[in-house]
C-alpha cells in the first residue's frame, strides 16, 4: 500500500513539475510562433486564458496530494477530505468557465486553419471539467453520508 501511495504522490508531483516546465519554457515559444501566423490580440488572449487555467489545475493537483496523504493516514472519511474535494470541485468550475470564454478562440483558430480538431479539443476540455465537477459533487455527497 505504501508503494502505491508513494507512486501516486510522485505521479501527481511529476504532473505539477511537467505543467510548470511547459508553462515556463514551451508556451512562450508557442506565443512567438502564433503571433507570426495569427492576429496578435487573438494569440495573446488565448495564451492568457491558458495561463489562467494552469492556476486551478495546479491547485486541484495539490488538493489531490492532500487527499492521498489522508488515505495514507487512514482518515479518508473526514472533513478535511470533504474540504479538499470541495476545492477540487470549485477549481474544475473555474477551469470550465475559463475554457468556455476561450471556446470562441478555439472555434476561430479551427476555422482559420480548417482544423475541426481544435473545436473538438475545446469541447473535450469543457466537458471533462464538467464531468469532474459532477464527480466531485457525487463524492462529496457520498462522503457526507458516510460521516
Amino acid at each position: 500500500m505504501k508503494f502505491k501511495i508513494l507512486y501516486l504522490k510522485s505521479f501527481i508531483i511529476g504532473i505539477i513539475i511537467f505543467t510548470l516546465i511547459i508553462s515556463i519554457f514551451v508556451i512562450p515559444s508557442l506565443i512567438k510562433e502564433g503571433i507570426a501566423f495569427y492576429s496578435k490580440n487573438i494569440i495573446i488572449s488565448f495564451f492568457v486564458g491558458i495561463y489562467l487555467s494552469i492556476i486551478p489545475f495546479l491547485y486541484s493537483n495539490i488538493q489531490v496530494i492532500k487527499i492521498i496523504n489522508n488515505i495514507s493516514k487512514n482518515i479518508l472519511f473526514s472533513e478535511d477530505t470533504i474540504k479538499s474535494l470541495n476545492k477540487i470541485k470549485k477549481s474544475s468550475f473555474v477551469f470550465c468557465v475559463i475554457y468556455i470564454f476561450l471556446f470562441p478562440i478555439f472555434y476561430y483558430l479551427g476555422e482559420i486553419d480548417d482544423a475541426p480538431g481544435m473545436i473538438l479539443l475545446g469541447f473535450i476540455i469543457i466537458l471533462s471539467s464538467i464531468f469532474i465537477y459532477i464527480l466531485m459533487s457525487v463524492l462529496i455527497d457520498e462522503l457526507k453520508n458516510k460521516l
